[in-house]
């Protein structure tokens, strides 16, 4: 057991080995996961300006080169770059800041504004006197005097991986080199302030070098020396669109590439934004912004151009009028980038809401015999995203069809205005989402025999009209009666006696419940008594002319009724006869 223990040597190695692995502990920084991979050389953005050209650097430091930045004649001295959980920044350095695997003295800083306002909600110090990374906020604000205390602290960032110089040559400054600098995005999010930065945060920024490592830099990115200044100049940058620069968002929503914006049918979409190329800038282009609006499948809805203010804002520009069909769903904005014609980047989604009314007649009495009851019911449904506000239906009755009154029920009991053969409902009704509304009346069917489909139109107060026709068809059967007459002579003198005879016949497909035969007593003959008969009929007579009828024969008899007393049923038929004597 005592060889065992023994393996490394003597006692006082193992000792050594254990200090060591306990030194390597607590020099780690606590709680940070490993590095994440540094991106790859085409994956840096440059940073650019509010007028979208590379950020200038007018080379103000005097003193240590190693942390100046190259002249912008000299090359693009700045990029960014962001993963879905970490921040990278590049600036382009005329020698290299890191010997011996250790920072130089000075300090190389990135300032961030998360609301456009020109001053700092986070500021990010590389040091090299105290060889740490740090992230200030500044809760104190809004001013430029992060909080003296940092949120986040990494020790030794160069041998941690969270910093790095790679070789960067340029003809003038050989020895130049690129320092890259990482940071978690959890290292820009503090509980209970608000500016937080995660990967669709757009914000503000700009590069600094100093000597030493005060929040006051010596030499900043751009023209100014001045943190304010600096941030009027910087463009909007969003760590999931690298290359999209400015800002834009549609007016129910300010914060882009959200679909909180609401926006309805019948309403025109309208967009505001800033920090697009002003009139001072070669991508100005008369401040005209090419623009295009898709929808869930990528197809081109709305495209047309978007025109900025001199300073390169729009406030509320009219953009698309959403059409009263178009579908609910989310729809994105895209811009064409200033710099490469016919590149768009999206800026914004916003959904549309609307109901998606559908109307359906039907009835449950698709065959009825002419004159009978039809019942019809109209269902209103929607399947979009919003409630429908209902507030007309209007049924077209087919010709010969009325209204029945007090049959209404369902969506309301009340009669509908009538003119003519059209029924109008009117009020106000919510078609819930996934839900339908049914409206059932009845109507008295035509006379005439046929088939009759039916119209139905409905409107709302957030959607436009809906229509549905022809549907429903009711099939109206009935009796088709054919009737011939003949006489037994073709001449007769007076005393002759004639016999008239009447055929019937139902050629139609309908029972004829009632058959009346109306016969006139031919001039100058005289009716004979008994004589009318007819199979299933009763016979009544008129002394008056047809004005009345009794059961009395008693002369003069000027007319004569056959009225059956049994249902003609389809394709059946029989006759009627009655006697006259000439004058």
């Amino acid at each position: 057991m005592r060889e065992k223990l023994n393996i490394f040597g003597k006692p006082g190695k193992v000792w050594f080995i254990r200090l060591f692995i306990l030194f390597l502990l607590f020099a780690s920084p606590s709680g940070l996961s490993a590095q994440e991979a540094w991106p790859l050389s085409g994956d840096w953005v440059a940073l650019r300006d509010n007028n979208w050209n590379n950020y200038q650097d007018i080379w103000r430091s005097g003193g240590l080169t190693d942390i100046d930045m190259v002249l912008d004649t000299d090359g693009e001295i700045a990029y960014y770059w962001s993963s879905s959980s970490s921040l990278f920044f590049r600036i382009t350095l005329r020698t290299s800041p890191v010997s011996g695997g250790a920072l130089d003295r000075g300090s190389w800083s990135v300032g961030l504004d998360l609301n456009a306002d020109n001053f700092l909600d986070w500021y990010v110090q590389l040091g090299g006197t105290s060889q740490i990374l740090k992230t200030y906020p500044n809760t104190s604000g809004p001013d430029n005097t992060p909080d003296a205390a940092a949120h986040f602290t990494l020790s030794n960032p160069v041998a941690a991986g969270y910093a790095r110089t790679l070789g960067a040559p340029t003809v003038q400054y050989p020895n130049a080199v690129y320092l890259d600098i990482q940071i978690p995005m959890t290292a820009l999010q503090k509980a209970g302030y608000a500016p937080a930065v995660t990967y669709t945060t757009p914000f503000l920024m700009f590069y600094a070098t100093n000597n030493n490592e005060t929040v006051t830099a010596r030499d900043i990115l751009g023209t100014s020396t001045s943190f304010d200044l600096a941030f009027a100049q910087a463009m909007v940058y969003t760590p999931n669109l690298p290359r999209s620069f400015a800002r834009i968002y549609d007016t129910r929503d300010t914060a882009p590439y959200s679909d909180a914006g609401i926006w309805y049918r019948n309403e025109t979409v309208t967009v505001s934004g800033f920090r697009w190329p002003t009139s001072a800038s070669p991508y100005y282009n008369a401040g005209q912004r090419n623009a295009r609006i898709l929808d869930s499948g990528n197809a081109i809805v709305w495209s047309g151009v978007l025109t900025t203010s001199a300073t390169g804002e729009l406030l509320n520009v009219p953009m698309w009028p959403v059409g009263p069909s178009v579908p609910f769903g989310i729809y994105s904005i895209q811009i064409e980038h200033p710099r490469l014609p016919g590149i768009y980047y999206p800026y914004d989604t916003f959904e549309i809401n609307s109901p998606l009314i559908a109307v359906q007649k039907t009835t449950s009495t698709p065959t009825v015999t002419s004159g009978s009851n039809v019942s019809y019911a109209i269902q209103i449904q929607n399947t979009g995203n919003v409630a429908g506000i209902l507030t007309s239906i209007v049924d077209n009755l087919p010709a010969g069809f009325t209204y029945v009154a007090g049959s209404s029920t369902g969506l309301t009991t009340a009669d509908p205005l009538i003119s003519g053969s059209q029924l109008s409902w009117q009020g106000s009704w919510s078609v819930p989402v996934s839900g339908s509304l049914t409206l059932n009346f009845s109507a008295k069917a035509s006379l005439v025999r046929g088939e009759y489909p039916n119209y139905v139109t409905v409107s709302g107060s957030n959607f436009g009209v809906v229509s549905v026709g022809p549907t429903a068809p009711v099939t109206v059967t009935g009796p088709v009666l054919s009737l011939s007459k003949s006489v037994d002579k073709s001449s007769a003198t007076p005393g002759d006696t004639l016999t008239y005879t009447v055929s019937y016949l139902n050629s139609g497909d309908g029972d004829a419940s009632i058959v009346i035969i109306l016969e006139s007593i031919p001039v100058n003959t005289e009716y004979v008594v008994n004589s009318a008969a007819g199979a299933d009929m009763t016979v009544t007579y008129s002394h008056n002319g047809g004005i009345s009828y009794d059961a009395s024969q008693t002369p003069p008899v000027t007319n004569i009724s056959f009225q059956r007393s049994t249902a003609l049923t389809p394709a059946s038929g029989a006759s009627v006869s009655f006697k006259v004597t000439v004058k």
